[in-house]
């Protein structure tokens, strides 16, 4: 006898409507009832499909397990139902494997027990997730060669920055060497002078007189110009090899911020700018002096791109100074054009220039703000207006040595 005579036709009819696939299976795994869409998913007709085993819609390499899997099935609650969201496969009449989305439900009737399969054909959802899940890898791999492209901006950046120290401080240093060359070949020719006088006898008592007074003179040229290309050469080296390491280092804030400005020299003397150092106390702090300068050099520079016209003058404030907490609050501030509050929130992102015409690259405030929370393990704020200048506020910690060399291991 037919089985499918126990269900009541209204029930039939639900299953037929239904947009679907949909199988009504009994306890022996039999197929009792199939709906028009079974056809159409499957291929086959609704007569070769009745009272056949289940198992031909299921591909042939998994359908020695599905046996086990039913009869696990029907001997459970017959309340249990598995909705529909389990991924499996079909396989139609010629032989097409299809992936579907298959929900199964229990249904008890005096005559026994069924189970209402619902089959959803999902191929075009899954050649979406593929095509989708291909966009992400590919997004993925666009993102990481931004940030590849992004670091290898920054680095040089950096290295522009220390290069732009290099070329104004070799030029800044011509000048005391040259002079000192001058004094040099003067007290030479001096020397010579004297030495023929002295040879020919016709040395008086005046023309000695005449080469001392000469000799110390350019000997006092020679010492403040070599001292000074000295000074400022040492300044330099101490700054690049600065830039180049990220060791952490016991400085003196007031004569660390003296030695950035020294080899920033040469950037500044061509503007109408002043400068002044705030640092009243003797503040020594652990932290990283390269990454310190680098801040100093960067919001100097984008000072002089951004914040002021070419001859224009104006001033600029470091401050330093101690917190209650024992924090460094190091302040940097212009009293130049300021910053339009449309842009304040976009300061620190890479790339963001208002000056893109005239070379600008956008990354000068970004490495500020890399540095500064990366590095340096601080924070900075900036507070501006238009016409009003700009105020830079870093916050760097005072940690404790054992943290220090933590943070240096790392």
């Amino acid at each position: 006898m037919n089985r499918i005579s126990d269900i009541s036709n209204q029930f039939r009819l639900v299953v037929e409507a239904a947009p679907q696939a949909m199988i009504i299976v009994d306890d022996r795994g039999l197929m009792v009832y199939v709906n028009a869409q079974v056809e159409k998913q499957f291929g086959y007709h609704r007569d070769e499909m009745q009272q056949q085993s289940v198992d031909i819609l299921i591909p042939e390499d998994v359908r020695g397990h599905h046996p086990q899997l039913r009869e696990k099935y029907m001997r459970q609650s017959s309340t249990r139902a598995m909705g529909a969201g389990r991924d499996l496969y079909g396989q139609a009449k010629d032989g097409r494997k299809f992936p579907v989305e298959v929900g199964l439900n229990p249904l008890e009737t005096p005559e026994g027990r069924f189970v209402i399969v619902s089959i959803i054909d999902i191929s075009e959802r899954k050649r979406q997730q593929a095509a989708l899940e291909q966009q992400f890898q590919e997004t993925q791999r666009a993102l990481q060669r931004l940030k590849d492209t992004q670091a290898q901006l920054v680095q040089s950046e950096r290295l522009a920055s220390l290069g732009g120290l290099v070329a104004g401080v070799a030029h800044e240093v011509n000048t005391p060497l040259g002079i000192g060359v001058t004094a040099a070949s003067f007290l030479s020719e001096q020397i010579s002078k004297i030495d023929r006088a002295m040879q020919e006898g016709k040395l008086t008592k005046s023309s000695f007189g005449d080469f001392i007074k000469n000799a110390r003179e350019s000997a006092d040229i020679l010492s403040t110009n070599l001292r000074r290309a000295a000074e400022l050469i040492q300044s330099f080296k101490k700054i690049a090899v600065d830039q180049s390491s990220e060791e952490h280092q016991q400085i003196e804030i007031s004569k660390y911020i003296d030695e950035v400005l020294l080899s920033l020299k040469p950037k500044l003397k061509c503007t109408q700018l002043q400068l002044v150092v705030d640092c009243p106390d003797k503040i020594e702090v652990e932290t990283v002096p390269g990454a310190l300068s680098q801040i100093l050099t960067n919001l100097v520079m984008n000072s002089l791109v951004h914040a002021y016209d070419e001859g224009e003058a104006g001033t600029i404030i470091i401050r330093a100074h101690k917190s209650e907490d024992g924090q460094v609050v190091l302040s940097y501030i212009d009293d130049g054009k300021g910053i339009p509050k449309a842009y304040l929130s976009k300061v620190f992102d890479p790339f963001f220039t208002t000056k893109r015409a005239n070379g600008g690259s956008g990354l000068g405030l970004h490495i500020v703000f890399s540095l500064v929370h990366q590095v340096l393990g601080g924070t900075i704020e900036i507070e501006s207006e238009e016409g009003k200048g700009a105020q830079f506020t870093i916050t760097l910690p005072c940690l404790p040595p054992a943290e220090h060399e933590a943070l240096g291991e790392r």
